[in-house]
């Protein structure tokens, strides 16, 4: 995420394109979290203006909430996914790891957190973002 924000889809990143990202972030993102998903969704609603005229506020946040337990099934590891339910149950089921099943804290772990250590800050600022927009644009106290 922080390669798009700044424009640099190769190369080294720097403090500098961290600090572009995350005041980009700040001033032209409404952040939608997946882990608040429907209230996410609800934010995007009223901030744009959607609006369905011949639906009533609580059917169309039952409709929402509905998609949204429903889930997307083209994402690969969904538990509704057709292409991988079976792998989705064997990984689930599984209890052998091995170091290269990649779980909090081993190597491979730390491998992805290293390759990544700018968009896991990014997404912890954007948390934060997500928080302050609660309070400033929809009147939410945390």
């Amino acid at each position: 995420m922080t390669r798009f924000l700044v424009g640099k889809p190769k190369g080294k990143l720097t403090h500098s394109d961290m600090l572009l990202a995350k005041k980009i972030v700040k001033y032209k993102v409404l952040v939608g979290l997946y882990d608040e998903l429907e209230t996410s969704m609800s934010r995007f609603q009223r901030y744009f203006g959607w609006k369905d005229a011949k639906k009533t506020r609580a059917d169309t946040a039952k409709c929402r909430s509905k998609a949204i337990s429903r889930g997307d099934k083209n994402v690969l590891g969904h538990p509704t996914s057709i292409k991988d339910r079976e792998a989705f149950a064997s990984i689930q089921s599984s209890n052998s790891y091995t170091d290269q099943d990649v779980i909090v804290g081993n190597s491979a772990w730390k491998a992805i957190e290293r390759q990544n250590v700018f968009d896991l800050e990014l997404y912890a600022f954007a948390k934060r973002v997500y928080a302050l927009q609660g309070e400033h644009i929809f009147g939410v106290v945390e």
